[in-house]
């Protein structure tokens, strides 16, 4: 895999041309940014990673105790899901659950809005990467 330079201290982005598959692991550095930063850095992220039309998403949200505040998810629901709907290449997304309950009980709740805006797209929770990428790749 191929790491991405995104110049963005949040997020470190891989990529897997051949496979067609995206990983983004959040790093330490997103717990110290507002919920409004946040927005903005996910959607920079999210419009990068979207041009190179992945199949697959791995999403590590292992590191963060980033509050997914109600403006947040909106932002989200509003401004992110829609292009993800609408870009339609993404096929499966696994989501690696953060060590914070507070993170992972927003981050379940934001993917419930995503549910509505893309019913196509094939998402699971996972404790580590590993088990993640298993999914992922398994028809």
């Amino acid at each position: 895999m191929e790491k991405l330079n995104l110049n963005i201290p949040e997020a470190e982005v891989f990529y897997d041309k051949n496979r067609k598959y995206v990983k983004i692991l959040w790093t330490e550095a997103a717990n110290k940014v507002t919920p409004e930063e946040g927005l903005e850095i996910t959607k920079k992220v999210i419009d990068y990673i979207l041009e190179l039309d992945p199949v697959y998403l791995l999403i590590d949200h292992q590191n963060l105790t980033f509050p997914y505040t109600k403006e947040f998810r909106e932002g989200v629901a509003k401004d992110i899901s829609p292009k993800v709907a609408a870009r339609g290449t993404i096929k499966k997304i696994a989501y690696i659950m953060s060590r914070d309950i507070i993170t992972t009980i927003g981050l379940q709740l934001m993917q419930e809005d995503l549910t509505q805006s893309a019913s196509f797209l094939k998402r699971a929770f996972f404790q580590s990467v590993e088990e993640g990428e298993k999914w992922l790749f398994t028809d």
